[in-house]
């Protein structure tokens, strides 16, 4: 089955269990860019920062994707939590690619809950198939080699769905 992997990382949650996850199906990798760098720091006021990029509905613009999801059957969509929701890079990846009739499975890193992350993102997908979701709470942080297995039995989980 062809996979890809699409994810947004900032402060490299999503971006490690997302690596964990391609070592155990080595699908195609696609990590979103956007044109400008966002804000990133060690402060507790990213998350004021970030909590005003989603409240005022800011939505960077992102590079071109590498790869063409529409050859793929399955996709994996991973998102930090910004703002109980979707980080503004995923929002301009679903406001700029239209995913229909695809197989997929998505993922979110929190440091405190999902809010309606998964709900929204339904709603952008709502042509497709998802066929799984979860979510992790700060994996670099808690728990690490936990959260680690997890997201491995995880995709074991969705590839035997899919077989």
């Amino acid at each position: 089955m062809n996979s890809l992997v699409i994810y947004y990382s900032l402060d490299w949650n999503t971006k490690r269990i997302s690596e964990i996850i391609w070592k155990e199906i080595w699908a195609d990798f696609e990590a979103l860019e956007t044109i400008k760098p966002l804000v990133k720091s060690d402060s507790f006021m990213k998350y004021i920062w970030w909590w005003r990029m989603v409240m005022m509905n800011e939505i960077p613009e992102i590079k071109p994707l590498k790869n063409e999801f529409e050859k793929y059957d399955l996709i994996i969509i991973w998102t930090p939590v910004w703002a109980w929701t979707y980080s503004p890079p995923i929002a301009a990846f679903f406001e700029k690619y239209h995913i229909k009739g695809k197989k997929v499975a998505i993922f979110c890193c929190h440091w405190w809950w999902p809010g309606k992350t998964f709900d929204k993102m339904k709603e952008k997908l709502r042509w497709n198939e998802i066929i799984w979701e979860i979510n992790f709470n700060e994996p670099l942080k808690k728990d690490t080699e936990i959260q680690f297995e997890k997201a491995i039995v995880w995709i074991k989980g969705i590839i035997k769905y899919l077989t």
